[in-house]
Order: C-alpha cells, then structure tokens, then sequence
C-alpha cells in the first residue's frame, strides 16, 4: 500500500481516490481491509464509508497525512477502537467510528484499514 501511494506503483491491494479536504483536492489512496474472525468484511463495507466520511470531515493542513483504523468486538460487546491520524489518537474520528452500529457476532472479530492522504500534485 505504501509503494502504491508514495511511488506511484499502482497495485491490486489499494484503491486511489481524489477527495476534497478541507478546501484542498487530496490524492488518497486506501489499503484494502483486514479481517479476523467472526466478520466477513467483504460482505460488509458500510463502516468503510462511515470512516472515509469522518476522515473527509477533517481539518488537515496540506502536504501527506497517514491515517489507521482498528475495531474489535468479542461476544457481542465492543472491545476496543483505535483512530490514528499521523501516528497520534485522532479523537473525533474514533468518535465516529465508535458511535456506529457495527454488527453483532458471538465470536471475536477485527477490522483494521489503512490510508494515505497527501497532495493532488505533491
């Protein structure tokens, strides 16, 4: 993911967007998600649109930002969430993402995604 973003080596585990940030055209470019457990994610991509709308939300100065989501839920109850913007907690977003109805399983699961955000032309 980060060759394809940095170099410019598109590549089958990412997907390339063009967003609009914080009044700044981005060129954004998302690591396919990962999955442990209970969740098959490739049947359930809504919380992928809820996180990419609370990162549009953002207030990012210009140049290249990186950004992390994990969740985790065991039986049923929410274990753990984590939002990373730039490698430090990003508050709102974990706000977002905890506030979301994510899908109830008995089992363990896990998602986990990545980004990188930077200039249209940097």
């Amino acid at each position: 993911m980060w060759l394809s973003a940095l170099l410019k080596k598109n590549n089958q585990y990412a997907n390339e967007y063009f967003w609009r940030i914080n009044g700044i055209e981005r060129h954004v470019t998302i690591g396919f998600p990962v999955g442990r457990g209970d969740l098959d994610i490739a049947d359930y991509t809504n919380w992928q649109e809820r996180w990419n709308e609370a990162m549009r939300s953002l207030k990012l100065t210009g140049g290249l930002h990186w950004a992390s989501l994990c969740y985790v839920q065991q039986a049923g109850k929410f274990i753990a969430c984590d939002a990373l913007l730039d490698n430090n907690a990003c508050e709102s977003v974990k706000q977002e993402m905890q506030r979301f109805r994510w899908p109830t399983r008995k089992n363990f699961y896990s998602v986990r995604q990545f980004m990188i955000i930077e200039n249209k032309n940097p």
